[in-house]
Order: structure tokens, then sequence, then C-alpha cells
């Protein structure tokens, strides 16, 4: 593996732990506080900004995001996504500090599998391509596509189902949003003063807003079924991201045919394990929520 390379995945999986970190310290506070309404936006940040414990998991999430942004400028995007999803991973052993959960059996193997799967994506990449040359008229078609899609489940979707409704639109906004930081890491690349005035910088910006408020307003109108909420959201995000990798970023899969029969099965078996964790990570939520009613 290229000293460059493991640099990168390094640094996502530090990037992992910062946004599960924040997560967990923002979601009480959004319990506490007001609710969640585009209508409102600058009422709602005003009160959350005053929750010593949100602005804390704030700060730790923009030093996440710094981390994943460096990360992509080394490593392509669906192995950044990938080693990302290893957040769920750190939950296990916060859920059993935090909130007694016991390990069960499907935690371990959850972990266990994910770690493997990711140790296996790190080897047999071959040489690395440049990760960040990009189609403009590519991603722009994906990222119309998918704010189509997010604008169709955040708007039309009512009733019992509004909440997973709001969690994959949330997660499809988080995905387009990795991909265009990836795409901004490539034109910082190509010189640092031409980021302010690219159109991909304004567009993620917005990608990020919309999925901050559609993510924190399903858990706030799903608070009894956190755990599909944060399947849906999770898995949407790396689908969405890593597909994006392939499809708009020219990812390899792998250095021969047997490397790249060897990666489809580690994302799937990555994907498999966000389901397994989640649990963790929901018992995580329920005892923020116990602590703060």
């Amino acid at each position: 593996m290229q000293a460059g390379l493991a640099f990168g995945l390094l640094l996502a999986l530090a990037s992992a732990y910062l946004f599960n970190l924040s997560y967990i310290l923002q979601h009480g506070a959004f319990d506490r506080g007001p609710e969640v309404d585009l209508k409102h936006p600058i009422t709602t940040l005003r009160a959350l900004f005053s929750d010593r414990p949100w602005l804390i998991g704030t700060i730790a999430g923009a030093v996440g995001f710094v981390l994943n942004a460096v990360a992509l400028a080394f490593a392509p995007l669906s192995l950044v996504q990938a080693f990302l999803a290893s957040g769920l991973a750190f939950a296990v052993p916060m859920s059993v500090r935090m909130a007694g959960h016991k390990t069960s059996t499907r935690d371990v193997v959850g972990v266990s599998v994910m770690t493997a799967a990711l140790i296996l994506l790190a080897f047999g990449t071959g040489e690395q391509p440049e990760s960040n040359s990009f189609s403009a008229a590519t991603l722009l078609l994906v990222t119309l596509v998918t704010v189509g899609a997010s604008l169709a489940f955040g708007l039309l979707v009512r009733g019992d189902r509004a909440a997973e409704a709001l969690a994959i639109a949330g997660g499809l906004l988080f995905g387009i949003s990795d991909a265009l930081v990836n795409a901004l890491v490539g034109v910082i690349k190509t010189g640092a003063d031409q980021l302010i005035t690219s159109p991909w910088l304004w567009i993620c910006i917005a990608s990020n807003v919309g999925a901050f408020f559609a993510w924190q307003r399903s858990l706030q109108i799903g608070r009894t079924k956190v755990l599909v909420l944060i399947v849906l959201m999770t898995a949407t995000t790396n689908v969405l991201a890593i597909g994006a990798g392939f499809a708009v970023f020219g990812d390899p899969l792998g250095a021969t045919a047997l490397w790249e029969a060897v990666h489809i099965f580690c994302f799937v078996a990555v994907g498999a394990s966000i389901w397994m964790l989640a649990p963790a990570q929901a018992a995580i939520a329920t005892s923020v929520e116990s602590k703060h009613p």
C-alpha cells in the first residue's frame, strides 16, 4: 500500500471517530432545543449555539470535516467513504460506556466484518490515478438527480413514513456533499484562489445545510425508531458517495480482476456492517434522550 494512500485512510478513520462523537453530542441538544424548522433556521441555530454540548459536538464535526477533505487529497472517494462508515464501529465501545449497552454477538460480528473489509480494501488498489479529477457535466447530472430525489422524499412523503423519508433525503444530500468535497479538493489543487469562485463550493454548502435540517428533523419526529433512521441515513450516504466515486471520479476497483471481485465483496460487507452496528448507535441516542428529556 502506498504511503500517501495509507495516510489518507488513517485521516478518514480519525474523521469517522470525530463525526460519530459529534453526532452523539449534538443529538441531545435537539431534544432540549427548539423544533428544527427551515422557516425559522436562525432561531433554531441561535438556541443550539448556546448549548455547550452541541457547540463542542459541532467543533468536533468541523474538525472531522477538515480531516475528511484532506484525506480525499490522498485517497479515492470510494475508499475514504468506506472508511468513514467505520464510525459505527466506534459506536460499540461508546454505547457500552455511555448507555450501558451490553456487547452482543451481532456487535462483535459487525465490528469484525467491517474491520476485515476495510483492511482488504486498503490493499490491491494498485497505482492510484488522480482521484479528484472529474467530468463537470457528469457531476452536475448526479447532483441534480440527487437533489431532486431528496426533495421528493423530504416534501412529498407524509404521515407515518415522514421520518424515514427525511432520513433518506438527508442521506442523499450528505452523500452528494461528500462527492462535492472531493471535487473541491481537485479545484484547490489547480489553484486555491479558484475555490471561492467555484460554483461547486456553494452547491456543497447548500447541500450540507439541507442535509443537516432534514436529518435532525427526521430524528425529532421519529424518536421511537432511531435504529431504522440511522441505518437509512448512513446507508444512503455511503451508497451514493461510493457510487459517485466510481461514476464521477473514475475510482479504480482493484489492480486485477481478482482484487476487483474482492473489493466489491468488501463494499457489500461494509454495507451489511452498517445494519449490524446500528443498534449500538441507537443505544447511545436513547441514552442521550433519557438523560435530557
